[in-house]
């Protein structure tokens, strides 16, 4: 009897401490929605505070969009400019779009067509998922005042605690991705159905084709929510859309008017050796040829 009197004591405590974080929770949430609220109705009441905060926040977005774009750019061109067929593809793919000339639709600064460059957008991807601008993430911490830590997984994190999810290691990590260090873009293509199921990489670093055979016998693993180079939640990037219409128009531009290759002699395992992670990548050289295409 006391035994059990001693486990439905325990329960009940249990119990009322699991209320209590539920209590805490719910009031932290109502005061976080109720500043937000008063925020908001001053922002109204003073239409000059918002407007004096305005080229602050415009600011920061082209700032988080530039640096970003600064940063992805070699990579993506050294991806490109080491794995022959994908750059094949996409100078096609982008040949079609924007045909070189004094048509309309070859300016390579409208838009309206990225959505459908399919190859365009899964080798961006790819190369922000190898090369993140941001390897290492900005960390977060769990509100001191809340009283109340956070549940992550099966992890407690108490308040005070500072967190980071390194972005490097999440995706290259072969849970997250099939064959993570490769550069795979296909695999965008078939996580978004626009490639048959039964496709294998046919652009992986051409020094590890022979690997690639091994690929057909494999579970393909492709968990897009891993993918975070610019982070999640409302406290992501806010330089996102800009950064991305940034390296699509370049991309699309630089493609549409040159051919390019690499410098004979350098070495390809340079550039990853020297991409370091100082908040922000790195920028290693890239020793490229320049043609002008013919129109």
């Amino acid at each position: 009897m006391s035994s059990s009197r001693t486990v439905a004591s325990s329960l009940y405590s249990a119990s009322n401490r699991a209320l209590l974080r539920a209590e805490t929770c719910f009031t932290t949430s109502m005061a976080n929605i109720s500043r937000t609220q008063a925020r908001s109705r001053s922002l109204r009441a003073h239409p000059s505070r918002l407007c004096a905060s305005l080229p602050t926040r415009l600011l920061l977005v082209v700032v988080a969009g530039a640096d970003t774009t600064s940063s992805a750019l070699p990579s993506l061109f050294y991806c490109l400019l080491t794995n022959s067929e994908t750059y094949k593809w996409l100078k096609a793919e982008v040949d079609r779009f924007y045909p070189a000339g004094a048509r309309e639709d070859s300016n390579v600064f409208n838009t309206k067509d990225h959505r459908d460059m399919h190859w365009l957008n899964a080798v961006i991807y790819e190369t922000l998922r190898l090369f993140p601008p941001v390897p290492g993430r900005s960390q977060r911490q769990v509100p001191r005042e809340s009283g109340v830590g956070v549940i992550a997984g099966k992890t407690y994190v108490p308040p005070g605690t500072a967190v980071w999810a390194h972005t490097w290691s999440i995706h290259r990590d072969p849970r997250n991705f099939t064959k993570p260090d490769a550069f795979w873009p296909e695999r965008w293509l078939l996580g978004s159905t626009t490639l048959p199921s039964s496709t294998t990489p046919t652009s992986t670093s051409d020094s590890e084709a022979a690997e690639s055979d091994s690929l057909q016998d494999s579970k393909f693993v492709h968990k897009e929510d891993a993918w975070m180079p610019f982070a999640h939640g409302p406290m992501n990037c806010v330089g996102k859309n800009l950064a991305l219409l940034e390296i699509r128009m370049v991309v699309c531009a630089l493609m549409q008017r040159f051919e390019m290759r690499l410098l004979e002699g350098w070495d390809a395992g340079e550039y990853e050796r020297n991409f370091r992670a100082y908040l922000v990548a790195t920028r290693p050289v890239v020793p490229v040829r320049l043609m002008l295409c013919r129109v």
